[in-house]
């Protein structure tokens, strides 16, 4: 699986999530400073790339053994 070992899956599971809040974040925060009218689809994208980050770490975590 990805040739990755136990720590490194351990590491990768807890810091993609970290990764998408940033993101999340900085797109949210960018809407609410910029000039900008917020883009429902550009916000439905970051949930939906946010939620499918936890999924993702959620399967990684389940096949650290």
């Amino acid at each position: 699986m990805l040739g990755l070992n136990r720590q490194q899956r351990a590491l990768l599971a807890n810091k993609v999530p970290e990764v998408m809040n940033i993101t999340s974040g900085a797109i949210v925060v960018g809407f609410a400073i910029g000039n900008v009218d917020a883009s429902w689809i550009v916000l439905a994208t970051a949930i939906g790339l946010w939620i499918a980050s936890i999924v993702f770490a959620l399967w990684l975590m389940k096949h650290r053994t």
